[in-house]
């Protein structure tokens, strides 16, 4: 016998996967469903990015033939694959088969409620974890396209579409700037290189993005105690 870690583990599972998705010999309705769940329960902040893209292939590869389901308990995971695929570079073609839920009980009653209905909510959760990610001292690469999404968010919501006039709105003068570094900080393909941890000027310029944001904003975040 032999002994593996619970990394090899996870990566066996994936190489098992990804072989399956090739096969073409599989009744139909053997493959006319794939069913992913919590494919980040084990794996580091950093390789969220990894696994997100890994996915997106996937997707992108057998969306027509095929209905991939994914469940995650990862915000993070959730929020960037989501991102991608509704305001990506290809997300017109995902538009008309893509559904993103979130699981909620009210009443001792689950259901899954359309992202729509819970936006507001929605984005103070993101902050919540962006918060608490730079509480306890653990912020990492994937944090930053987090808050990107937030500045995205923010400036939909004002008519403009464009982060670097809601950076500028919040006292950035070199706006345009702030906006290139972002944008190239969080491109999915930087993660495959990226370390697991922000270099001092990327936290810093996350750190002062955050605070100029919820301070401009006056979000209230409240985060738990370490």
């Amino acid at each position: 016998a032999m002994k593996i870690s619970r990394g090899e583990e996870r990566i066996f599972v994936w190489c098992f996967l990804l072989a399956m998705m090739e096969i073409e010999g599989w009744a139909e309705i053997q493959t006319r469903h794939i069913f992913i769940d919590d494919p980040v329960s084990s794996l580091d902040d950093h390789n969220i990015f990894v696994t997100a893209s890994t996915l997106y292939d996937l997707i992108e590869k057998h969306f027509n033939e095929r209905k991939i389901i994914i469940a995650t308990h990862h915000y993070g995971l959730f929020s960037i694959l989501s991102n991608w695929l509704k305001k990506g570079e290809m997300s017109s073609k995902f538009k008309n088969n893509l559904k993103s839920r979130i699981l909620s009980r009210k009443h001792g009653e689950f259901s899954l409620e359309s992202i729509r209905g819970d936006v507001f909510l929605y984005h103070l959760r993101v902050l919540q974890i962006l918060k608490q990610a730079q509480k306890d001292g653990e912020v990492h690469p994937y944090h930053l396209a987090l808050l990107r999404q937030v500045l995205e968010n923010v400036s939909s919501f004002l008519g403009d579409g464009r982060i670097s006039k809601v950076l500028k709105s919040i006292g950035f003068e070199n706006a345009e700037e702030i906006t290139r570094i972002v944008h190239t900080l969080t491109h999915k393909n930087v993660y495959y290189y990226e370390p697991n941890i922000l270099v001092p000027d990327n936290l810093a310029l996350f750190d002062e993005i955050l605070e100029k944001l919820n301070t401009h904003y006056e979000f209230v975040i409240r985060v738990s105690k370490s």
